[in-house]
């Protein structure tokens, strides 16, 4: 499996709890232990620490105006993951077009 999947996967989850578009009962289901373990398990500890961390972070910014928890949401991505070019990742020269 890619290896980016879980970091598009947490963005992805991200912004939906961070839009509010997820119920109650789904937040409960993804931050369950045993969907943890199995996030652990799977993409190790690293990608389920993130996790724990974005629902501290998602619970103590409820109060927050929306263009607030954008840019925090910013902020606490910028801390958590590491961003490099498509070139260095890939290890070959892109072909770009505009």
């Amino acid at each position: 499996m890619n290896r980016l999947f879980p970091t598009f996967l947490i963005l992805i989850i991200s912004y939906a709890l961070l839009a509010g578009w997820l119920s109650a009962t789904q937040k409960t289901i993804l931050y369950s232990e045993k969907k943890l373990a199995l996030i652990k398990e799977q993409y190790g500890e690293t990608v389920s620490n993130r996790l724990v961390n974005w629902k501290k972070f998602v619970t103590t910014n409820l109060d927050k105006s929306e263009t607030e928890r954008l840019q925090l949401t910013n902020d606490f991505f910028n801390t958590q993951l590491l961003w490099i070019t498509d070139s260095k990742l890939w290890k070959q020269k892109g072909n770009y077009s505009a």
